[in-house]
Order: structure tokens, then sequence, then C-alpha cells
């Protein structure tokens, strides 16, 4: 079981990495912005395509490489907890309680307590 969840939240950080570099301004939407100038853009491509590609790949290569498995799953668990915490202190903080924000919110900490859960 252990396995396919952290194949699961491979699959989503690589695909969130891949869209939001593909296409910075539709990743955004997600979230409720709606334009970017070149800055902004940069930003997108770096923090969630740049990341998401190297949390996917690291989660997969985490699956071959057993002596570093916990050492990862932990790291990575807790970077999906620390996302998810910033949401909640900015629905806290902004009022930006939306679905979509609550959303991704819970689906980071799930994916995050399973990866830790995994070790």
């Amino acid at each position: 079981m252990s396995t396919t969840a952290i194949i699961i939240v491979a699959v989503f950080m690589t695909g969130m990495g891949v869209l939001a570099i593909a296409s910075p301004t539709r990743f955004l939407r997600f979230v409720g912005s709606e334009t970017l100038g070149r800055e902004g853009r940069n930003e997108v491509r770096a923090v969630y395509g740049g990341f998401g590609l190297m949390m996917g790949g690291i989660l997969l290569y985490a699956l071959q490489q057993t002596d570093y498995r916990p050492g990862i799953l932990l790291c990575m668990g807790l970077a999906l907890a620390g996302m998810s915490l910033g949401r909640v202190v900015s629905i806290a903080l902004d009022r930006a309680m939306t679905p979509m924000i609550v959303g991704v919110a819970i689906g980071e900490m799930v994916g995050g307590s399973v990866l830790i859960l995994a070790i």
C-alpha cells in the first residue's frame, strides 16, 4: 500500500510541475489568479513547476533507494505539510477561504501525511 501511495503523490506532484512550467497562467487560475507578468510566470515555473517536478522525481527515486527512503519521505511529507500550514494561515489572515484553496490545503495535508506514514 505504501508504494502505491508514494506513486500517487509523485504523479500528482509531477503533474503539478508540468502544468506550472507549461502554462503558469493556466495553473494560477486554479487558485483564482488571472494575470501574471514575466516575473510572476517565472515564480510559478520555479516554485510550483520546478519544485513539483523534483518532488515527483525524488519520490520515485525513493522507491528504488530503500536506504534513503525514510529521509526522503520525511522531508517531502513535511514540505507538503508546510505548504498546507501556509494555506491555513492565509485562510485565517486573508479570509481566503475558497473551495479550491481549502481543497488544495487538505490535499497537501493528506499527501504529506501519507508520505510520513509510509516511512
